[in-house]
């Protein structure tokens, strides 16, 4: 049986019910399990098969003949072995159960890529600029790298709220700009932020 490469041997089992037969009986029974395993059928009742398969003359396979029939079911046709139907009936359903998981695997495996691929067009779309004006506006977020900022404050430049117009340009706010600078400034003393930059 290709799909599973391998034979259930129990090897208790199978020294008990064999300890009458000889070694050479003995190496025709595990050969012939080992057919059955392969084709995973009954053996065909062909003395001529069986002594060609054993390596064996055919009057040798008619001598051990009956005591290896001890282990089958014979009726003429095949030789069925109980044991070997019921592990095969399990092989092939461990087989299947594998097949249907790798199936249903792979169809999961390829939504997963198609979403993938559906999010990463959509982000391609939205990644684009909202206007066609650039701009030269710094990131917020970012940290500067700048390794003169001091360890007292830890903020970098961008991290601190900018200077009011006013004040750059030297001159006296005005009672809106004060209103404002009063704004900004309070709501940046509730995070540790004073106004002098």
């Amino acid at each position: 049986m290709a799909e599973l490469p391998y034979l259930k041997l129990y090897v208790g089992d199978y020294l008990v019910d064999t300890m009458h037969l000889s070694l050479e009986e003995h190496g025709a029974y595990l050969k012939l399990l080992m057919e059955y395993w392969t084709n995973g059928a009954a053996l065909r009742d062909d003395n001529r098969r069986f002594s060609r398969l054993l390596g064996i003359s055919l009057k040798k396979w008619r001598a051990i003949r009956p005591t290896l029939a001890e282990f089958f079911v014979c009726d003429g046709i095949t030789w069925a072995h109980k044991r070997m139907e019921v592990d095969l009936a399990q092989a092939r359903h461990n087989v299947s159960i594998s097949r249907k998981a790798g199936r249903a695997s792979g169809r999961s495996r390829n939504l997963a890529k198609s979403s993938k691929k559906t999010i990463e067009a959509r982000q391609r779309t939205f990644n684009g600029r909202s206007t066609d004006v650039a701009t030269d506006v710094a990131n917020p977020f970012e940290r500067n790298a700048n390794p003169s900022t001091s360890k007292e404050n830890p903020l970098t430049p961008l991290d601190r709220e900018p200077a009011a117009p006013a004040q750059k340009a030297g001159r006296a706010a005005s009672a809106g700009e004060a209103k404002a600078i009063g704004e900004v400034l309070a709501k940046g003393s509730k995070f540790g932020i004073d106004g002098n930059g």
